[in-house]
């Protein structure tokens, strides 16, 4: 399989954008994904969870589809007879709730973390 990588850390940070308010990562998560449908991908995938919050209208621009990572894992979840998920994730991937929007859409429910230990959790992502 031949793989294109475009990783830009100049994109703006999902978690900023979407729980304080900063500049949204969508032009720049577009402009990525067409350098990718200029290089020839086929289709593209998003390892960013928290990006997937701008899933919509970034497919909405793109012509080849986005594997939507988190409809994906719900699946898996379904398909092996888990009625739910404990997430452990950024503060700007719960605030989105794109892991609760795509669990609801099989019936499935996501604990999420209470704000203390949402805090821990944002903490140990951050020091990783």
């Amino acid at each position: 399989m031949h793989v294109i990588v475009d990783s830009d850390s100049s994109i703006p940070d999902r978690t900023d954008a979407l729980v304080d308010g900063g500049p949204s990562p969508l032009p720049a998560l577009s402009a990525s994904a067409e350098r990718l449908t200029v290089a020839g991908a086929d289709i593209l995938c998003m390892p960013c969870k928290t990006a997937h919050a701008f899933f919509g209208p970034l497919q909405a621009g793109v012509p080849v589809p986005i594997v939507h990572m988190l409809d994906e894992t719900a699946a898996v979840v379904a398909s092996r007879g888990l009625p739910s998920l404990r997430l452990l994730a950024t503060a700007g991937t719960v605030a989105s709730g794109v892991y609760q929007d795509a669990f609801l859409r099989r019936n499935l429910a996501v604990a999420v973390p209470d704000v203390a230990g949402q805090r821990q959790i944002s903490e140990g992502i951050a020091f990783l």
